[in-house]
This record gives C-alpha cells, structure tokens and sequence, in this order.
C-alpha cells in the first residue's frame, strides 16, 4: 500500500474463469491510480513466445490495457515471484473451476493464500468491480484492529468509496463486557465515519452452547448482507489447520458465496 501506483497481478491461463477476471476490471475506474500486469505460465521455455503473443491476443480482443509477462515453471511459484519482483499490491484470482457450483476453493488457491504477502482477491461470483458498493469487515473487538481498519479505508477508497460494514461476533459474554464492546465498536465506527466513508456496525451475540461458530455466523451475515467485498485477516497463528490457515478463516474462504480479499501478510 505503500505504492505510489496500486500494482494488480493478473494471473491468465485462458480459460472461461480467466475472462471473468478480465471482465471484472474492464469498465472499472478508481480514484486510486492502478496498473495491470497480465501473468501467463508455461511448462516449457519453447512456448513461451507463443504464450505471449497468444496473451497480448487475448487482451487486445478483451479491450485491456494491460502490461504482458510470461514465466515458465511452477504456476503458484511463479505467481508469487513475480508479485514480489513487481512489486504487486494484490492478486486477483477467480476460484478454481469456474464450472464448480459450490463456494469451494482449490488447492491452488489455498497455496497462493497461505504464502501471498499482498492481499489476494478471489471472485466467486461474475461481479464487475464497477458494482462494488459496500465492503462486509469481521473484526474481534477485543484485539488489536488498526490493520484491518487501515486496510479496510483503501480498498473502500479504492472501489468508490464503498460502505464499510462491520461485523463483531463475540461469545458467551456478560451484560457488562456486552456494552463495553458496543462502546468500542461506536467508537470505530465514528472513527471510519471521520474518514469520510460511511459505516455501520453490528454486534452479533453468540454461544457456544448452541453450536455457533465465528465462520458459520459471518457466512450467514454475509450471504444476507449482500456485501458485495468481504475482507478477510487470515494471518491468525494459532489453531491454524494442516492448510496453513486459521481453520476459520479456512471455512469462510471454503463457504463465503461473495467475493473476497484475503490478506495474508
């Protein structure tokens, strides 16, 4: 974020998910000043001038001003290589089959996610970024939120001043640290409200005893929110699974039907 230009990879393999990518961006216009980077990979060194001559094809035909890259090797590696050495401020990714009715990501997602530094945007759905209006943030009142709220303020920037929509789900707890957090999340959202953006908030109050989880009950908001972004922190080091991520974190990314940004520093 630190970029004087927002830099987007866009990694491209031709496929149908691969043009809902493209037309996602196509009409967008942001405040923010953003270049492209289109990413093809190839198994071998021989294809690679035919794989750039096919991507500067393709975007052309698309109508998308972007810069061409061609790697060879290891998808994933590659990705994240060259995000680094362009100093990328986000990966876009569609979720894997584009075919697939689920919410699920693939294995190769997962691995982007768990070893990304930037940000990564996964959609799950056909919507264009020009159609961004709100931005759905979980936060736990009770940690540390300046990140979260940090990132949370760029990217509602960046896709035209976006609604923040806070969410807070909090367990088994007193009357009396109930309204502690309320204090709290007034405060935040004032704080956001100061920025210049507008903000809503909404403590969800659960208990274990029921079965809930924090993953369950953010999915739930989410789907009846509407939000068109949710914005994930998945850098939590305990409890993670055998994937690399928070296990909650995990089952949003599995189970959330919206587009999200993952942020993984």
């Amino acid at each position: 974020m630190q970029n004087s230009e927002y830099n987007i990879l866009l990694p491209i393999n031709f496929s149908v998910s691969s043009e809902k990518l493209v037309e996602a961006l196509l009409s967008f216009k942001s405040e923010i000043n953003y270049k492209i980077v289109a990413l093809a990979v190839v198994g071998q060194k021989t294809e690679e001038e035919t794989a750039q001559n096919r991507l500067h094809a393709f975007l052309k035909e698309k109508g998308l001003d972007a810069e061409c890259v061609v790697k060879c090797g290891d998808v994933a590696k590659e990705i994240l290589s060259c995000a680094k050495v362009m100093n990328a401020s986000m990966i876009l990714l569609n979720k894997t089959d584009i075919d697939d009715k689920s919410d699920n990501i693939g294995e190769f997602t997962k691995e982007i996610l768990r070893n990304s530094e930037i940000p990564v945007l996964i959609l799950k759905n056909d919507l264009h970024f020009s159609e961004v209006s709100s931005i759905l943030l979980p936060l736990d009142i009770n940690k540390e939120n300046k990140k979260k709220i940090s990132n949370a303020l760029f990217y509602a920037k960046f896709f035209h001043d976006s609604q923040v929509r806070i969410i807070s789900v909090v367990f088994d707890t007193s009357d009396y640290e109930m309204n502690r957090h309320v204090f709290q999340l007034q405060h935040i959202v004032h704080f956001i409200e100061k920025a210049g953006f507008e903000c809503t908030g909404e403590i969800m109050r659960c208990s274990n005893e029921d079965g809930d989880t924090l993953g369950k009950i953010v999915c739930d908001y989410a789907e009846k929110s509407e939000a068109e972004l949710v914005l994930l922190m998945t850098d939590h080091e305990e409890n993670k699974n055998k994937f690399g991520l928070y296990k909650e974190s995990e089952y949003m990314l599995s189970k959330l039907s919206n587009n999200i940004i993952s942020i993984t520093p």
